[in-house]
């Protein structure tokens, strides 16, 4: 009998600590749960649209003419993403995390126009198939650390690391963050050791553990 699952996703700005949040989530939750249950990818996951996409960010290709159309992209990817892995992981009662989900696009593709357009462009991809995490961690920081982290990584910044980018892109997540249509969406301090981090993801996600062992009873 399938069971329904969890679906998880980490939000927010390069270098906040969401990759390293998530992997620690999918570490966490992998002991108590089963690591076979337990599945963490990033998007893009697509091969070809991801290699596409990479090679834009880097500079190696020029981007499409049109911002939307580059934001389209992601949201392929995306309906790969959804009716390949999210929706039958769900189904068989995986718990699903997702290191950059819907939230991401719609942010960043605030840059350039709304995001009822870009909530709308999921809907017109991905179909009426289109899921949205149980809930969203938006693992929030400023910009200025942002930058403060990729000096010390080496690290040179890419289509979309401009300070003035970055910063709208932040306010963009905590306007989205106030919005019911995208879920249950958790705004954590970035700034603070990791394990702190952690440990307040770890309170928020209580509620929705419950429930999933609840079903899993069922």
């Amino acid at each position: 009998m399938n069971r329904p699952g969890l679906f998880i996703a980490f939000e927010g700005i390069d270098y906040s600590g969401k990759t390293t949040q998530a992997t620690n989530l999918r570490t966490w939750l992998g002991k108590e749960l089963g690591s076979r249950r337990v599945r963490l990818m990033a998007e893009p996951i697509e091969l070809a649209i991801d290699q596409k996409i990479r090679k834009i960010l880097c500079g190696a290709e020029e981007a499409p003419p049109s911002f939307f159309e580059f934001q389209r992209l992601f949201v392929l990817d995306r309906a790969y993403d959804v009716h390949w892995f999210i929706r039958p992981g769900l189904e068989k009662g995986y718990v699903e995390i997702r290191d950059r989900y819907a939230l991401s696009t719609i942010a960043y593709g605030m840059l350039s126009g709304t995001d009822e357009e870009y909530f709308r462009l999921h809907y017109d991809v991905v179909g009426p198939g289109m899921c949205w995490p149980n809930i969203t961690f938006l693992i929030d920081i400023p910009v200025e650390v942002a930058f403060g982290r990729m000096d010390l990584m080496g690290v040179s910044p890419e289509f979309f690391e401009k300070k003035e980018n970055l910063q709208r892109v932040r306010e963009n997540y905590l306007i989205l963050a106030n919005q019911h249509q995208y879920g249950t969406i958790r705004v954590i301090d970035g700034t603070r050791h990791q394990s702190e981090i952690f440990e307040e993801i770890k309170s928020e996600l209580g509620i929705y553990l419950k429930t999933y062992r609840r079903k899993e009873s069922l």
